[in-house]
């Protein structure tokens, strides 16, 4: 099971992945990022996100829903909406391919702490 290091605290995207069931969403995967720009040595969430045909969410309203249903330290920093997520010849998620496409570019991708959305602790 993959673990991630977000803030000296771990997390299990299988366990995080538990809390976001809308019917909304296709397909989540979940990476750990580092951010070249924060002080923090630790990783942050980083989220890619397939929707169901013909639905409609935007980055804000997925991290009011996160804020609502997990602890502050689950919610994704990162965002990334995608058409399909790469996938092996077994169709797992090739995870690292994820992680290199945000960690390469994190201004190309939805950041929270830029869109200035502060989470509760």
């Amino acid at each position: 099971m993959d673990v991630s290091s977000t803030i000296r605290r771990d997390y299990a995207p299988r366990r995080f992945g538990a809390f976001l069931i809308p019917p909304i969403i296709g397909v989540l995967s979940l990476e750990g990022v580092s951010d070249s720009l924060s002080a923090r040595r630790d990783e942050e969430v980083g989220a890619s996100v397939v929707l169901r045909d013909g639905a409609a969410l935007d980055a804000s309203q997925l991290i009011a829903y996160c804020a609502k249903n997990m602890s502050y330290f689950m919610v994704p920093r990162f965002v990334e909406f995608l058409a399909d997520l790469p996938v092996t010849v077994n169709q797992k998620v090739e995870k690292f391919r994820l992680k290199s496409r945000m960690e390469a570019d994190t201004q190309a991708v939805w950041d929270r702490e830029r869109a200035g959305i502060v989470l509760e602790r």
